[in-house]
C-alpha cells in the first residue's frame, strides 16, 4: 500500500505501473483539467483566513502526515 502525491502524480503513476504492476509502454496521464482555470493566481492568494482555517481543521491529519503548510 502507498500514497501517491497529486503534485507528482505522473511520476508516482509510472512508478506504480512499472515497479508494482509490471505495466510497460506509454504511461502518460491525460491532462483533463489543464488550462480550464480562468484565475491563475496561486491558491494562497485566493483563500481567505476563514478558508485556510477550515481547510487546516478539516485536513489536519493529512497536512501533518505529508508536511504540508500554507
Amino acid at each position: 500500500d502507498g500514497v501517491c502525491r497529486y503534485e507528482d502524480l505522473q511520476n508516482e503513476f509510472e512508478s506504480v505501473c512499472r515497479k508494482h504492476l509490471g505495466i510497460k509502454g506509454d504511461l502518460t496521464l491525460p491532462r483533463a483539467k489543464a488550462g480550464h482555470r480562468d484565475d491563475q493566481r496561486h491558491y494562497r492568494e485566493l483563500l481567505t483566513d476563514e478558508d485556510r482555517n477550515r481547510i487546516a481543521k478539516t485536513f489536519r491529519e493529512e497536512i501533518s502526515l505529508f508536511g504540508y503548510e500554507f
